[in-house]
């Protein structure tokens, strides 16, 4: 259980450096958030939420943000990383809770009180 809540924290904390690093490489062009929306063939929306942490980046656009932005090699290799980290944890959790309602059910089928 602990370690469990410690991988979480870690990946939140690594999913929030990433939002970070993409809100201070655009501040550093100076551009407004419709600005780089244009750049990246997104919805300044899409800008919006990616920077709050609401959305995560989607695959392609960290591809094109690391071009339109000369993003080093190194750092390119710790995006995916993070992005990877966070599909991973999605995939985990819908494989957990679909195990979990499948026993819930199995369980549920064998109570004489509810079903029979």
């Amino acid at each position: 259980m602990w370690f469990e809540i410690k991988l979480t924290l870690f990946r939140k904390e690594v999913s929030m450096q990433l939002v970070q690093f993409i809100k201070e490489c655009r501040q550093a062009k100076a551009w407004r958030q419709s600005e780089m929306a244009d750049q990246m063939g997104i919805s300044t929306q899409a800008i919006s939420n990616i920077e709050r942490g609401v959305m995560k980046p989607p695959i392609h656009f960290l591809i094109k943000f690391c071009k339109v932005f000369d993003v080093p090699e190194d750092k390119v290799q710790e995006l995916f990383v993070a992005y990877q980290m966070d599909v991973a944890e999605k995939e985990s959790a819908e494989k957990w809770k679909k195990a979990v309602v499948t026993k819930s059910i199995k369980e549920l089928q064998k109570s004489p009180i509810i079903w029979n």
